[in-house]
């Protein structure tokens, strides 16, 4: 059975696709804002992280 390539199995996010730049700060949890109660809502709603994180 021949894999597919990557691209057709974990599609890029719109923002890559689009060619957005990346800022690599944008990835760095700050986990004492977790705790807080004040990081971005992709890091404090459960459902969104995992809706955008890729297990691999």
């Amino acid at each position: 059975m021949k894999l597919k390539p990557w691209y057709d199995v974990a599609k890029p996010g719109e923002d890559l696709r689009a060619g957005k730049p990346i800022d690599a700060a944008e990835f760095a949890v700050h986990l004492d804002k977790v705790r807080a109660g004040n990081a971005p809502d992709d890091y404090q709603i459960p459902q969104r992280f995992f809706d955008g994180t890729f297990l691999t």
